[in-house]
């Protein structure tokens, strides 16, 4: 898409692909046409695949319209809700301890919980300092000197640029509009002439050189190479030897919980406590994510520290200081939570039966909307306008009183409704239907977006049943015991620099 997209191979706003082959003949930079080879050899068959999956996907008009109609129908409604914890005052509800034990005996998978890690850890953190970015903006100053000599700039950026993905395309980033990129990138954009170069430009991602393509209104097309700021020289050996240490002397512990202690205090870092992690979760050590040590957490005993586990900008060792196991916990440790349940049950049931009587008054006249509410403590409040899309906040828990709210003739009072939260009843004051001549308006548009979504939704579908159906063996346990082996023996090499040993 950005090739067919790309100013220079179009002719009338058309692709033409007779401009496209004269470029790929034209002595363009061999890496750049073994970068675009590579990348469509990935991209063809897969969208062959995507053809062959979606071939039969089909939307009848009838569907488009109920469609439309979903989001375009709207009603506005004088709803009452009756909360049961509103309407019913604890003391108005007794609960027995036999009523206790019963329903804790009746509903123990209700209360089961999956077993719970408590890690402290120390962290050796990977950021760059100012002596790496000093280093980083020199290159790119060279890097910029290259190009203003002449060197061709999608050579340059396949090269250099940390960017992979638009390096592969020369550096570029194809037509875009004001906003899609950072601050300091797009203001330097715009402010070049076409066939200008900048200057490096400093953003959160590391130094760019931006040359601008072309301009329009909001509208542009530029290319950049991305150096990135990353540890280097010395202060990279000053961290492989920091990793080091706290690989040798506090990683792998069994037997020796103090080993995490020593290691920080030789170190001279903090000992950290990661949130709790839940059996299943990743460890949240703030503000990474260590997806391993969820793993390492619930395989070992207390008090044993973790191999060193590298994540995207620091390296860990943690220690698994208590585990709280799963299961259903006895039941004095959630008599509490019990008891809230079945109150709220009984609650829910007292509403419900004083909801089914008022009924009938309703439907008599005896009372009006107004006058029931009083009788539950709630008032009458109006929501909408709504669509069954689009239920806003008020409603869009409550997919009952979206569904009613559309089968009720304006004026006509309908409920009671037993929902997720409450008891309710409703009586529409404005529908508006959807405009059918609008409909067909803009069939053409919503049928091209529908059936985009539907193709998606198939290759999401055939996807999910792959996966289902695939035997997968989970063997990461085993490479990370066979890295940690390679890296010891490598440590054991005569003549090895310290810095080197380590792979990461």
């Amino acid at each position: 898409p950005e090739i067919m997209s790309a100013e220079q191979f179009q002719t009338d706003g058309q692709f033409d692909l007779a401009k496209y082959r004269r470029y790929l003949t034209s002595g363009t930079d061999p890496q750049l046409l073994a970068a675009l080879e590579a990348r469509y050899r990935q991209e063809i068959p897969r969208a062959k695949l995507f053809d062959q999956l979606v071939a039969d996907v089909y939307l009848s008009d009838v569907k488009l319209w109920q469609a439309y109609r979903d989001q375009h129908d709207s009603v506005t409604l004088r709803l009452l809700q009756v909360f049961p914890d509103l309407a019913v005052a604890d003391s108005e509800v007794l609960v027995s301890d036999a009523e206790i034990e019963t329903y804790y005996d009746r509903h123990r998978e209700e209360f089961e919980r999956r077993a719970v890690a408590y890690l402290s850890y120390v962290e050796v953190s990977r950021e760059a300092n100012a002596a790496d970015s000093a280093a980083a903006l020199a290159r790119a100053r060279a890097v910029r000197q290259e190009l203003a000599s002449g060197a061709d700039f999608a050579a340059v950026a396949s090269r250099e640029s940390s960017d992979t993905v638009s390096a592969a395309q020369g550096g570029d980033l194809g037509e875009t509009t004001r906003g899609r990129f950072v601050p300091e990138f797009e203001r330097a954009a715009l402010a070049l002439r076409p066939g200008e170069l900048s200057q490096p430009v400093r953003s959160p991602f590391g130094y760019h050189l931006i040359k601008l393509e072309s301009k329009s209104g909001d509208t542009y097309r530029a290319r950049h190479i991305l150096i990135g700021i990353t540890p280097a020289g010395a202060h990279l050996d000053s961290l492989d030897a920091q990793i080091d240490t706290l690989d040798r002397r506090a990683a792998d512990q069994l037997d020796d919980p103090t080993a995490l202690d020593s290691a920080a205090a030789v170190l001279g870092l903090p000992i950290k406590v990661a949130l709790p992690v839940v059996e299943g979760s990743r460890v949240q050590a703030l503000p990474h994510v260590v997806p391993d040590a969820g793993i390492w957490a619930f395989e070992a005993e207390v008090g044993e520290t973790s191999p060193l586990i590298d994540a995207d900008r620091a390296s860990f060792v943690f220690r698994l200081d208590s585990l709280t196991p799963g299961g259903v916990p006895p039941l004095p440790e959630i008599r509490e939570m019990v008891r809230r349940r079945i109150l709220t049950e009984k609650k829910r049931e007292a509403v419900r039966q004083l909801a089914e009587r008022s009924a009938a008054d309703l439907a008599s006249g005896a009372v009006s909307l107004d006058q029931l509410a009083a009788r539950f403590r709630a008032t009458v409040t109006t929501v909408g306008p709504f669509t069954r899309a689009n239920p806003g906040p008020a409603v869009q828990n409550e997919p009952v009183i979206v569904g009613a709210a559309f089968g009720l003739a304006v004026g006509e009072i309908g409920g009671p409704l037993s929902g997720e939260e409450g008891v309710y009843f409703m009586q529409p004051a404005l529908r508006r239907q959807a405009d059918s001549t609008a409909f067909v308006a803009q069939l053409a548009t919503q049928r091209a977006q529908a059936l985009q979504v539907a193709r998606q939704a198939r290759v999401r579908l055939v996807l999910g049943s792959l996966r289902a159906a695939a035997d997968v063996q989970d063997r990461r346990k085993d490479l990370e015991r066979a890295q940690r082996e390679a890296e010891e023996r490598a440590q054991s090499l005569p003549g090895v620099p310290a810095n080197q040993r380590r792979a990461s």
